[in-house]
């Protein structure tokens, strides 16, 4: 069964925001069973595990698919969702920001000019419920430089009338990566939800 998040237009708010699209599953995109098995299961699990896949057999569009979900559930709880997508390098950074866009997401992506103060807006429109979401993808160096300014970023988003509903998934291609000594420092306590994607030929998910 495909999931589908209903599109929604809002009111200029001022910012030069005329509309907001909510993400979907392009009508092109049928998950798999599998796939399906999957998102239902980290649902299931609270929205924190990990997608076991081989590789080639979609593990970014899964992913994305939870996120629709994940951007549903939130907008429908009245919370907004920032969604951080940590990849190894700058090739998966543009495959990830091609795919993320193909869902309806207008993703900030480490590999563009001006990407931080962009994202500084946004978690901003986000605190102040101008934005009901946004998504940005960096490398796991990205997220580290500047003594980790963008974890710290991370780490202090909430909600400006101190509502707790500001909710934050992370989502980690080839998640292994993270266990280096150096990068632990991003896996937050702040992260409401997490994902991690890693190819295995064992299993397709795996609730941990």
């Amino acid at each position: 069964r495909q999931i589908r998040v209903r599109r929604k237009k809002r009111q200029d708010s001022g910012d030069g925001l005329q509309s907001e699209q909510v993400p979907m599953i392009p009508d092109h995109i049928e998950l798999r069973d599998y796939q399906s098995e999957a998102v239902r299961g980290w649902i299931a699990s609270g929205g924190r595990g990990r997608f076991e896949m081989a590789t080639g057999t979609g593990k970014t569009i899964t992913a994305l698919a939870a996120a629709v979900n994940a951007v549903q559930q939130c907008e429908a709880r009245g919370e907004s969702l920032l969604v951080v997508v940590l990849v190894p390098d700058g090739p998966l950074v543009a495959q990830w920001s091609e795919d993320a866009a193909e869902f309806g997401f207008n993703p900030i992506a480490s590999a563009n000019r001006g990407w931080r103060e962009e994202f500084a807006s946004h978690t901003l429109l986000l605190a102040h419920g101008e934005l009901s979401h946004s998504l940005v993808i960096a490398t796991f160096d990205a997220a580290l430089a500047r003594k980790q300014e963008l974890a710290i970023q991370i780490d202090n988003h909430r909600s400006a009338d101190g509502e707790d509903s500001a909710r934050v998934l992370l989502i980690a291609d080839e998640a292994h990566g993270l266990g280096a000594q150096t990068r632990q420092s991003l896996l937050l306590d702040r992260f409401d939800y997490r994902l991690g994607l890693t190819a295995t030929f064992k299993r397709h998910f795996d609730d941990e």
